[in-house]
């Protein structure tokens, strides 16, 4: 019973096999949640529904490339170091981080975030379908829902 940030991280760092020879279970774990994640956008953007066992090979497919990109090092750049972090806030402060997506064709937009509190840990996230939006107005939507 564990909470869902447990739940997805225990997942994502998991090294147990996933059955298949070419790559482990954490591969395929996040690939499906990015094959998922892409579906829902089809539906909710251009109202495109998946087959359960479409998206299941999707997700096979993009963990054995991957696997396979990472193993042969095609995804390193010495030449290019790229440092990302995210800067925990002053205790007793959290940090609302949020982003938004919109489909100019259809002027239909989203958002999402989450709350962290100074430790990084997870305190709250949302994701919600706006509508019809601008593209000017999808970040400030996503930090008043977040707000």
């Amino acid at each position: 019973m564990l909470n869902f940030e447990e739940w997805l991280r225990k997942n994502a760092q998991a090294s147990t096999s996933s059955g298949a020879p070419s790559f482990n279970w954490s591969t395929l774990f996040l690939s499906a949640i990015w094959v998922i994640w892409k579906s829902r956008n089809a539906l909710i953007f251009n109202n495109k529904r998946m087959p359960p066992h479409v998206l299941f090979q999707q997700a096979c497919s993009l963990a054995t490339d991957t696997h396979l990109a990472l193993a042969s090092n095609i995804l390193t750049h010495p030449h290019l170091p790229r440092w990302i972090r995210w800067f925990p806030p002053d205790f007793p402060f959290v940090k609302l981080n949020t982003d938004g997506a919109l489909n100019h064709s259809s002027e239909r937009a989203s958002a999402g975030g989450l709350i962290r509190d100074d430790g990084g840990r997870w305190i709250h996230g949302f994701a919600i379908n706006i509508g019809p939006q601008t593209s000017y107005m999808v970040k400030p939507w996503g930090c008043r829902i977040g707000l």
